[in-house]
């Protein structure tokens, strides 16, 4: 009894079952090493067949992995708050009742897209779109299928972003795909993009260099519009830079990308390399990041979001710099947060000696990204 509820506790923390090991959900592929090491431990214990409390072995994985007691913690707090709502005995669990139960429950736990996020989630299950979901709303839904969405659900529930559950992002009309501890793209650089690829437009064969270039959008979206273009992407964290590779591989851009381990412009010599510099640089004030979402809070790389005390360290930075590795009337384009636009024009002037700078807004009318030229 022991080792059975600890397999299936280890093997729940693992993933399996849910969506992110679906294609191998009856391996252990994809396990954190410490359930390896565990696994045959259990199996092979001498007394495995004694009534050994299920405590001591929790107890004990708890102190080798203090991620494992946080889990259980969070998934039991999830599935107490779903008191009454768990699934009915003998109910029939159509697309649409489960749609509108989820939708539901969301609500009820803090999700501000409810309805959505429940119909990509279930639609990532079922292996279709959402254009499906609603022409088969009647639809029965089979058990195996229940308990691979019921573990998707209880991960948004707990305010994980759905990105991270289905492993993809679309942006720019191009599925990214996306890991934990990579910053998840946001619609709000599209305005990034936008700006960018009006301008290397003017260009005959535009060189670009992305600063931060994260799960790669900005330079894979770019590239996969301008096929002239070639870009330099930079980042410190060697988890984005294999990211970008791999969304580069299957955007089929990868030819024109180069990529480089470095913190800015630390590894490059100074030279008028490139036509465009754009980044999406972090810029949350270090006192509001405890403000933020618990998807962006939680489950985003604190590096990717801290900009320093008024949010522009990581900026003042940049513009110091740019110029000397831009060509003559070579761009500077910014992604900024909610009221940082005219401080930055200002340094980018001052610092970057930008002769004209302007100020673009993302698609809810807010300042969104700032150009200059030098």
């Amino acid at each position: 009894m022991w080792e059975g509820e600890t397999l299936e506790w280890l093997q729940d923390f693992a993933g399996v079952g849910s969506y992110s090991v679906i294609k191998d959900s009856r391996s252990a592929k994809g396990f954190p090493k410490i359930v390896s090491i565990l696994l045959p431990v259990l199996r092979c214990h001498p007394n495995r067949n004694c009534s050994m409390p299920f405590q001591m072995w929790s107890g004990l994985v708890c102190c080798i992995c203090p991620q494992f007691e946080h889990y259980r913690v969070q998934k039991r707090r999830v599935r107490a708050n779903m008191g009454e709502q768990k699934e009915p005995k003998g109910k029939n669990w159509t697309i649409k009742a489960l749609l509108e139960w989820t939708t539901g429950y969301f609500r009820e736990n803090g999700v501000k897209t409810p309805r959505l996020d429940a119909e990509v989630l279930l639609a990532r299950v079922l292996g279709v779109n959402r254009l499906y979901l609603y022409l088969n709303m009647d639809r029965p839904t089979a058990a195996f299928e229940r308990n691979i969405y019921r573990e998707a659900v209880l991960r948004r529930a707990n305010r994980e972003p759905t990105a991270l559950i289905v492993g993809e992002k679309e942006f720019w009309s191009f599925p990214f795909k996306v890991v934990a501890g990579v910053l998840i793209p946001r619609p709000d650089t599209e305005t990034l993009v936008e700006c960018v690829i009006r301008q290397v437009g003017a260009f005959d064969e535009p060189r670009v260099l992305d600063l931060g270039v994260g799960a790669g959008v900005v330079a894979v979206s770019l590239l996969r519009e301008n096929e002239r273009a070639v870009c330099i992407g930079t980042d410190v964290s060697a988890l984005a830079l294999e990211l970008t590779r791999e969304n580069a591989v299957r955007a089929g851009v990868a030819v024109r990308l180069s990529l480089l381990g470095s913190d800015l412009f630390e590894a490059m010599r100074p030279g008028p390399h490139f036509h465009v510099i754009c980044s999406n640089p972090p810029y949350v004030p270090t006192a509001d990041i405890g403000t933020l979402e618990p998807e962006i809070r939680c489950f985003e790389p604190a590096t990717a979001l801290d900009g320093g005390k008024d949010g522009l360290r990581v900026i003042r930075r940049i513009a110091s710099e740019a110029s000397f590795f831009l060509r003559p009337g070579g761009i500077i384009a910014l992604e900024v947060g909610d009221s940082q636009a005219l401080g930055v024009a200002q340094l980018l002037h001052t610092l970057a000696r930008c002769r004209e700078t302007v100020v673009y807004k993302d698609l809810a009318g807010k300042d969104r990204v700032v150009m200059g030229r030098v």
